[in-house]
């Protein structure tokens, strides 16, 4: 399988910087036109790297080209894209689902002074358990 960076707008943008894909497509290249040596970790390898070389390189996603279609171990967050070593996120301290900062609405300023975070889901779920109490009462 060839490694490949992804386009900018792959996934919305929201590819990481050391991001490369796994697919199932063949180029053929001059020997001439290598630059150097990749080191291509999968992404728990990745996170685990004390130092991150300017040759360290990760793969979370494969990319289909006969069905065109990516595939992901595990997606986050309400916009439900793969993880992303790039971009901030805090987890819900009620059912421990990851969400990117951006994506609620939070500055990383906001993440640091708050205490325990609530995901929308599970403030929802508490409003209607609180509200089905105090109509059956």
């Amino acid at each position: 399988m060839d490694d490949y960076k992804p386009y900018e707008d792959y996934f919305d943008g929201s590819h990481g910087i050391s991001e490369l894909l796994k697919s199932n497509h063949y180029d053929n290249l001059w020997p001439e036109s290598v630059d150097g040596k990749w080191k291509v970790h999968d992404i728990k390898e990745y996170q685990r790297l004390e130092i991150v070389g300017p040759a360290d390189y990760y793969c979370r996603i494969k990319y289909d080209m006969k069905s065109e279609s990516y595939q992901s171990e595990k997606l986050y967050c309400s916009c439900e894209k793969p993880y992303n070593p790039d971009l901030k996120m805090i987890q819900c301290e009620r059912c421990y689902e990851w969400y990117h900062i951006n994506c609620i609405g939070m500055t990383e300023g906001e993440v640091e002074s708050t205490g325990d975070y609530i995901c929308d889901p599970c403030r929802n779920i508490e409003t209607t358990k609180h509200n089905n109490l105090v109509t059956t009462s």
